[in-house]
């Protein structure tokens, strides 16, 4: 059985549909969601989030769903001589977007709660690449970053802090509701060729559009021992762990669209998988067969 999680919920501004503070103190991280129509309300506040806000820190710009893509935007907030650059960022954003496209509607902002700059400048930029390569990977997901952020390289004794605030930036977003997932109904008729993989749980079952769309399908058998630690912290672990996809026998909920055969693989083994050799058709042609044919 898990262990429980304790997050702490407050409301700054006094209203439940504005700016909501979440803080994990496992990861010592304290999160906001910030409406858009809201940012201006950043400069009001006062008190404890007042001063959370002028720290820097990783942001979300997320968007409504669109044809089951979510528009995402991953960034962080560098300190600034002028302060406030959670504020300043978040309204350059909506400055920009509202000349060119007008696609966001929620901010999240994730901030180290010590106040001691364990996440330096390293450390900011290797937490946004890790973001936005598990955005990448997550076919659900619309990302409008234009560029991969370059990555940090911190040293041996800032990973496994970083390590841990990554894990509590993603249980803080789903805590506010994102968990990087749309719901595909199963009732959605999904085109494609169909393939099989086997584990020794059983079978599961994905559907490859031809292009660059894998979908794995609802019971599918899904190896739920412990995960490999080789896999990527928040990456496929994340969405295994922390979004309610599975039923007590092991089978998958709902469907789940993924950018390569890999991620999907690696997804149903619990360990990293050559998700071109893993699947096979009804015939048992691979799919890196079927793809080079």
């Amino acid at each position: 059985m898990a262990k429980p999680k304790y997050f702490k919920f407050s409301f700054p501004s006094g209203d439940p549909t504005g700016i909501a503070r979440c803080a994990y103190d496992k990861a010592a991280i304290v999160a906001y969601r910030i409406p858009r129509d809201r940012i201006k309300d950043v400069k009001a506040l006062e008190g404890s989030a007042h001063d959370d806000l002028q720290n820097p820190g990783i942001y979300m710009l997320i968007g409504k769903p669109v044809d089951n893509h979510i528009p995402f935007y991953v960034g962080q907030a560098a300190p600034r001589k002028c302060g406030d650059p959670i504020y300043n960022r978040l309204s350059e954003h909506d400055r920009i977007e509202k000349r060119t496209r007008d696609w966001w509607t929620t901010a999240f902002v994730f901030i180290d709660a010590t106040n001691s700059r364990r996440v330096d400048e390293t450390g900011l930029k290797y937490l946004e690449n890790a973001i936005y390569v598990s955005a990448r990977d997550n076919a659900a997901l619309d990302v409008r970053n234009g560029n991969e952020p370059p990555g940090g390289s911190p040293d041996e004794s800032a990973l496994s802090v970083l390590d841990d605030i990554y894990e509590g930036i993603n249980l803080c977003a789903k805590v506010f509701g994102f968990s990087g997932e749309v719901d595909i109904s199963q009732d959605t008729t999904i085109t494609g060729m169909s393939f099989h993989g086997r584990t020794k749980q059983g079978e599961a079952n994905l559907i490859w559009d031809g292009h660059d769309q894998y979908t794995l399908l609802a019971g599918s058998m899904i190896r739920t021992e412990k995960e490999s630690e080789t896999l990527l912290k928040g990456d496929v672990k994340f969405r295994r762990e922390n979004a309610g996809l599975f039923m007590p026998d092991g089978k998958l909920k709902r469907n789940l669209v993924f950018t390569s055969p890999s991620s999907a693989a690696k997804f149903v083994c619990g360990f990293p998988v050559a998700g071109p050799s893993f699947w096979k058709n009804e015939n048992g042609v691979k799919l890196k067969n079927v793809r080079n044919s």
